[in-house]
């Protein structure tokens, strides 16, 4: 039981970590949402959100857990833009 605990309490440790960021990108975050934002402006940003949201399973939790996800990444995106722009 107490092993199945740590492994338990390893992997919850492990998913917590960023699984896309190099060591380099977690000591300057910055760099990564500029270069995002270099990539992508607001309205194509928009443009992929809708695009995803269109390809969604007809079943409506699934549309409805892929839609509240958009909106908080959506949210999460434009404060990056805006403290980036308000730094700058």
């Amino acid at each position: 039981m107490q092993k199945r605990q740590h492994q338990i309490s390893r992997k919850k440790a492990w998913l917590e970590k960023p699984f896309k960021l190099t060591v380099g990108e977690m000591k300057a975050p910055t760099s990564v949402i500029k270069g995002f934002f270099m990539t992508y402006d607001l309205p194509a940003i928009h443009d992929h959100f809708s695009l995803l949201l269109n390809n969604v399973p007809n079943n409506i939790s699934a549309f409805l857990d892929a839609l509240e996800f958009i909106d908080n990444v959506e949210k999460l995106v434009e404060a990056n833009h805006f403290l980036l722009r308000k730094n700058s």
